[in-house]
């Protein structure tokens, strides 16, 4: 098989990506070659998306040499790594996904990661493309929110993929930034906020929390003084309160009445079990 030239092929995108977007000025797509009725096309002029340089993206001439360096490089590692060989067929597709992510601000990393649990649970090409484009879609708005500055880098690969899975479990964009802003506020760890947001997605599997109260239990949970090896212990009372019948409204007015005044969870437990 012909190996890619994966720096050719960068300079090559972005290319085709300037050439499309001043085609599309004067389409019937509209402004940035949006479709009618949707927003600015991501790293549109006016947008704002932030880079991993602390400024602001102003179409594909922003992109910066970290950017191809990582595009490239994810590029190369799924044309030649035997751990991710079984989606050599998808690959082009799972590159085209995650360029607009790492653009953003995303770790490529996270791809990695991502596309080696895929292989070692033996998902299919098709199955390993469709679930890393919706990531690279979360990934794209999170990192746009987020900016640069935190999570650090050494952390930040596993931080964006673990709030993909609470994202994929019910947790809203606007839940992540919320418990992101508390952990940089209060210094807090980036695993922290990611255990809270952990928790409040297995709570609103576990009690039929609504996406906007399973984001107010992460906030509460993110807040609170709990350790996160408490946070197990915290689903399990879920658990138990839906067995018992406690409404999600109950319990999380409790949950937030609770650890916001600094109880316990055995000060939560008496008071959903008195």
């Amino acid at each position: 098989m012909k190996r890619i030239d994966w720096r050719k092929a960068a300079a090559f995108s972005l290319a085709l990506c300037f050439a499309a977007s001043l085609a599309a000025q004067g389409g019937a797509g509209g402004p940035g070659g949006a479709m009618p009725g949707a927003g600015p096309a991501p790293g549109s002029p006016g947008t704002g998306v932030p880079d991993r340089s602390g400024g602001t993206s102003s179409g594909p001439g922003a992109r910066t040499g970290s950017d191809i360096s990582a595009i490239e490089s994810l590029g190369s590692w799924l044309e030649t790594s035997r751990e991710v060989s079984r989606f050599l067929s998808v690959r082009d597709r799972l590159l085209a996904a995650a360029v607009p992510a790492i653009e953003a601000g995303a770790p490529a990393e996270a791809f990695r990661i991502r596309l080696r649990e895929a292989a070692a649970k033996g998902a299919s090409p098709e199955t390993a493309a469709e679930a890393l484009e919706a990531d690279a879609a979360r990934w794209t708005a999170l990192a746009r929110s987020l900016g640069p500055e935190w999570p650090t880098a050494s952390k930040s690969a596993a931080f964006y993929v673990s709030v993909a899975l609470a994202m994929r479990n019910g947790i809203e964009l606007e839940a992540v930034t919320g418990v992101a802003g508390l952990a940089r506020s209060g210094k807090a760890s980036p695993e922290r906020a990611a255990a809270a947001l952990t928790a409040a997605a297995t709570l609103r599997a576990s009690i039929a929390l609504s996406p906007a109260e399973a984001g107010r239990a992460a906030l509460a949970v993110a807040a609170s003084r709990l350790r996160v090896g408490d946070f197990d212990e915290l689903a399990g009372l879920g658990e138990r309160a839906a067995r018992s019948l406690v409404s999600p409204f109950l319990f999380l007015a409790a949950l937030e009445s609770t650890l916001g005044s600094g109880g316990t969870l055995k000060d939560l437990e008496r008071r959903l079990f008195p």
